[in-house]
């Protein structure tokens, strides 16, 4: 090792989080709801040591009022008015700050520090979350907690079909706690469609107008589809031949010459200012039919192009200038829009969960993972000659198509379970940030044939020269890398 013993790998893998208070243990308010209290081991949840968050939201409302909070992905939390006493049992008034996390992806989960395993009977059980969140509460920095008898609604989406079970996290004993769901109305159903917000009508960028000044060559002209860009209410508009063909077209009046069928703006240059029009115009031409030599005349189409720049006076301009501005600040807010509407879409296909609880603190829809098989094994973890086992206390495993993440905690017995045909990868987080990891499709058959025996193997994971330094490059290394 060319490690000092004094350096301790708390979180050799647990990228963190800093949860803000999303995290902070909560004292419950009454006596969890618990299917049956099974013999159990504990798991650490491992404290945080690299600056990454997972996404906790923070909302503030009256407590005297409740609040419905409806989230991007389309989760919803619904607060009863009066739900909240402080530490010392005694109703709160005023404003509540309420804090809401969803764990829902592999770099979040890892994020959390949360424990993907639960040991029931002396078996270890992974977990296929179905969605995982953290809710919590405070006024003014201390926490609160529910009052008797009040429950909080929270509805969240999941794309994983099928029944799950419904626990609690512990945090004062690191136990998942399987939870009721009959008596927390907990309840799995396809989701509605999602009602998505038309497109923007207009989806041009509106025309900035321009102001007229008295060395502009100036002229009247009807184009026909100046409501399409935005000009429908512009009060004495004008034009003037942009000033790249200003010159030229001064002496050239062909745009005044005739009587033209149809003028349409066919393109806005933004930075010019200009458009491009295209002037129609019908001509009779003498054709001479080939079959009796007879000469007819026929009307025929033309068309003739210019670059041109709409211009206003005084307080038309004024009043088109703030109908631009106002235009701009509306499509930024459709925009938004659109974009919420967009991750509100991804749910469409998605399984809308729906829970009522009486604490706030970490819940999860679980289940536990079943693959035909699965090696179970005891793993002595190592990243080269940088860190030992006892210097990585959690391993993580990507496991499969879905990106289940699963938890393994060293000195445990079965503390490595993967399926050696699926595509796995172990992975922890040295301090300096950087990532190391192992792809279990990357262990030599003769080695996993010895482990089938001895039910032992020796893991040695490679550092990929990747640092991370928050949750969204995570997620994105696990992207490309499992």
């Amino acid at each position: 090792m060319n490690m000092k013993n004094n350096i301790t790998l708390l979180l050799a893998l647990l990228i963190t989080t800093s949860f803000f208070s999303c995290n902070k243990s909560i004292q419950k308010s009454s006596k969890s709801e618990s299917i049956e209290d099974v013999s159990q081991s504990s798991f650490d949840r491992i404290k945080p040591v690299l600056d990454m968050a997972i996404g906790c939201q923070s909302d503030v409302f009256e407590e005297d009022k409740g609040a419905q909070i409806n989230y991007a992905s389309g989760a919803k939390v619904i607060v009863p008015a009066d739900a909240f006493v402080d530490k010392n049992g005694e109703p709160v008034t005023g404003k509540v700050k309420l804090e809401f996390a969803e764990i829902n992806d592999a770099a979040s989960v890892i994020a959390s520090g949360l424990p993907m395993c639960i040991e029931q009977d002396g078996e270890i059980g992974y977990f296929e979350s179905g969605g995982m969140f953290e809710i919590n509460a405070n006024q003014n920095g201390e926490p609160l907690r529910l009052a008797e008898g009040k429950r909080i609604e929270i509805q969240t989406m999941s794309d994983k079909p099928g029944d799950f079970n419904f626990y609690e996290f512990n945090e004062a004993n690191g136990k998942w706690v399987e939870q009721n769901k009959t008596q927390l109305a907990a309840t799995t159903q396809p989701n509605q469609p999602p009602v998505l917000l038309d497109t923007i009508a207009n989806s041009r960028p509106p025309i900035k107008p321009t102001k007229a000044t008295s060395e502009d060559f100036i002229f009247d002209l009807r184009v026909d589809n100046v409501d399409e860009y935005g000009m429908k209410n512009w009060e004495g508009i004008m034009w003037k031949f942009s000033e790249a063909e200003g010159k030229e077209q001064k002496s050239n009046h062909w745009l005044f010459d005739k009587k033209w069928k149809k003028i349409k703006i066919g393109s806005f240059n933004p930075k010019t200012a200009s458009c491009l029009i295209t002037a129609e115009y019908s001509e009779k031409e003498a054709q001479v039919d080939p079959k009796t030599g007879v000469k007819v005349f026929k009307k025929i189409k033309k068309e003739m192009t210019a670059r041109v720049t709409p211009v206003l006076f005084g307080n038309g301009y004024k009043k088109a200038l703030d109908q631009y501005y106002a235009t701009i600040e509306q499509m930024k807010k459709n925009e938004y829009r659109m974009a919420q509407a967009a991750k509100l879409q991804s749910a469409q296909n998605a399984f809308l969960r729906s829970v009522s609880v009486q604490n706030l603190g970490v819940y999860n829809w679980d289940r536990i993972i079943k693959q035909p098989e699965t090696l179970m094994l005891t793993a002595t973890y190592q990243v080269e000659d940088i860190y030992e086992n006892h210097e990585l206390p959690v391993v993580y495993m990507i496991a499969g198509d879905r990106k289940e993440v699963i938890t393994f905690y060293k000195d445990r017995r079965g503390n490595l379970a993967f399926n050696p045909t699926y595509q796995n990868t172990l992975m922890v987080i040295m301090p300096n940030k950087e990532i190391a990891m192992l792809k279990t499709n990357d262990i030599s058959n003769d080695k996993i044939n010895a482990a089938r025996t001895s039910k032992k193997i020796d893991i040695n994971l490679k550092p990929t020269g990747v640092f991370v330094e928050s949750t969204d490059q995570l997620g994105e290394f696990i992207r490309k890398n499992s």
